[in-house]
């Protein structure tokens, strides 16, 4: 599962979307869902990943042929993108430690004492 996540200049999330995939599919479906909620934002700042990219490109156009406007400004940057990264961090352990065995011996050891 992967998790994708809008926030605002202050760090509060804003919209957010789980997701079996990385794929153009599924950006774009976050993109939709983003943009219809709360409209077109000046500018996004994303990581490195061009899949996020050519969604934010795509959903634009498409959003732009309905109503006239600018191009949304593409930042790319990992520290711009730090405070998502930072408050992943805490999401990830907290699943991690929720999806039971990680490591097959552990899994052998815990069921031979039942």
């Amino acid at each position: 599962m992967y998790l994708c996540r809008a926030i605002d200049s202050n760090g509060a999330t804003v919209e957010f979307f789980f997701s079996r995939g990385r794929g153009l599919a599924a950006a774009k479906r976050f993109m939709r869902k983003a943009l219809a909620r709360h409209g077109r934002p000046e500018r996004i700042t994303i990581d490195g990943s061009q899949t996020n990219r050519m969604a934010i490109t795509q959903c634009d156009a498409a959003s732009r042929l309905q109503q006239a406007g600018k191009l949304i400004t593409i930042r790319s940057s990992k520290y711009m993108n730090n405070i998502v990264e930072q408050d992943y961090r805490r999401i990830k352990h907290r699943i991690r430690s929720m999806l039971g065995f990680q490591v097959r011996n552990r899994s052998q050891y815990h069921t031979g004492w039942y």
